[in-house]
């Protein structure tokens, strides 16, 4: 087909669109909302991601010392875990070291510890690497120390964490394809009641003798241009999403390395477009088809 027959099918597309554009409206909304389910479940797994590794890098047996510990048994008990079979490096941390590390952890709500009243709260500790194979004996080990008070196995926590984000991952891909498949649904739908409301030009065009292709590409063009709105849409949306929410979450939780820059936007748009698209295109067809197959175009 030559281009002066696609602009014709682009004006007929755009026409159409246009007569019923409430319905059509209807539809981009639609289809837009199921984008932005499947752009904040990409971005929401980027981010659970990141938590995953923050916690795999801080995966560790934190063993807490009694409050007024001398200074001989913190090198006494340091150097008995350091010789302990499954440890990999112990660094001790004092009172006002944690108490340090939680302001830097709690970011602009450190004025929180103001209610302390100058009071240090914290207990100095030692935090252990350990292999994670060993974790259980080193906990018992870290246990029996004079100098220690309780001991608190972070690695129980993050197989719980885990857990949990892959059990979140799981209903996110499930919203996902249930979303793609509304999205289908809903194309295929409207692209029915289009190609009814003008069978009896279908019926002229294939008696005529127009081929298949020729019929079904103004359908094929009204779905690509509601994927076109709907995706735009959705994009704005998600932008929207990740620079309110991710700004929000950032300064509730500043210790959490969000992903919240140009990346994962771009990443999650890339996707909610080609499933715009994708989903268009499959929903026309499994529209156009049987009708094509139709003698009288219905």
């Amino acid at each position: 087909m030559t281009t002066d027959v696609w602009w014709t099918f682009v004006r007929q597309a755009a026409a159409t669109l246009w007569r019923t554009r409430r319905l059509y409206v209807a539809t981009t909304v639609v289809v837009a909302l199921c984008l932005i389910l499947v752009g904040v479940a990409l971005l929401g797994r980027a981010n659970l991601v990141a938590v995953s590794q923050l916690a795999r890098s801080r995966a560790e047996v934190t063993a807490y010392l009694q409050p007024q510990i001398s200074a001989a048994q913190v090198a006494q008990d340091l150097q008995a875990l350091r010789t302990t079979v499954g440890v990999n490096g112990v660094t001790y941390v004092d009172a006002a070291t944690a108490l340090q590390q939680m302001r830097v952890v709690l970011g602009p709500n450190r004025a929180l510890l103001a209610q302390l009243d100058g009071e240090n709260p914290f207990s100095p500790y030692f935090a252990i690497s350990v292999d994670p194979a060993r974790a259980e004996s080193v906990v018992r080990a870290a246990g029996h120390l004079a100098g220690v008070s309780w001991v608190q196995n972070n690695l129980t926590v993050l197989r719980r964490l885990t857990t949990l984000i892959n059990v979140a991952q799981g209903v996110g891909w499930a919203l996902v394809a249930m979303a793609a498949v509304i999205a289908v649904a809903v194309t295929s739908h409207v692209t029915r009641l289009s190609m009814w409301s003008r069978r009896q030009e279908m019926a002229t065009l294939r008696w005529l003798g127009a081929s298949s292709t020729f019929v079904a590409a103004p359908f094929v063009l009204e779905g690509l241009m509601v994927a076109l709105c709907s995706a735009a849409v959705a994009t704005g949306a998600l932008w929207l999403i990740l620079t309110r929410l991710g700004g929000l979450l950032a300064s509730l939780l500043p210790f959490i390395p969000w992903r919240l820059g140009g990346g994962v936007f771009w990443t999650a748009a890339s996707a909610t477009w080609a499933t715009a698209f994708g989903c268009s295109l499959l929903g026309t067809v499994i529209a156009v088809w049987p009708a094509n197959a139709s003698p009288d175009g219905g």
